[in-house]
């Protein structure tokens, strides 16, 4: 089996786990208090989850000049991480897993296809293009389809 093959197929699986996330965040924000309180426990729990992996693979904690080496933009992905968190334990509760979840691949996809297209941090450049345009236009059109119906 090829290894892009794979590696779609484990960011498919990843999506999927997305979906389960949100609507686990959403429920235990309707028993601990809220979202900020899931997001909150979530997080603890997933750090808990990698101090164990770490020290199961035996992987060092970097030191402080390794880790202030990296340029600050590099430290908000736990800060977005956040965000996305807490709002599946807001939103999926109102409008549902299907609704939340099309909208935050839509709003991935849009928001990738620019920062491909800019070379953000660091990436390599890929233009939009036409068909990019439409297959990002079928997804908007499919979070209206799955929000109406």
């Amino acid at each position: 089996m090829p290894l892009g093959f794979i590696f779609i197929l484990m960011g498919f699986l990843a999506g999927g786990l997305v979906s389960v996330q949100g609507i686990i965040n959403g429920r235990l924000s309707h028993f601990i208090g809220g979202p900020t309180q899931a997001a909150l426990v979530s997080f603890s729990v997933g750090c808990l989850f990698l101090v164990f992996v770490n020290l199961v693979t035996r992987r060092s904690i970097p030191t402080l000049a390794e880790a202030s080496a990296a340029p600050w933009w590099a430290w908000t992905g736990g800060f977005f991480g956040a965000l996305v968190v807490t709002s599946a334990a807001l939103i999926i509760p109102k409008v549902g897993i299907a609704s939340w979840t099309a909208s935050i691949i839509t709003g991935s996809l849009v928001f990738a296809l620019w920062l491909d297209h800019i070379g953000a941090f660091g990436q390599l450049s890929r233009e939009i293009n036409f068909m990019r345009v439409v297959g990002a236009s079928f997804l908007l059109l499919g979070v209206y389809i799955i929000r109406r119906f």
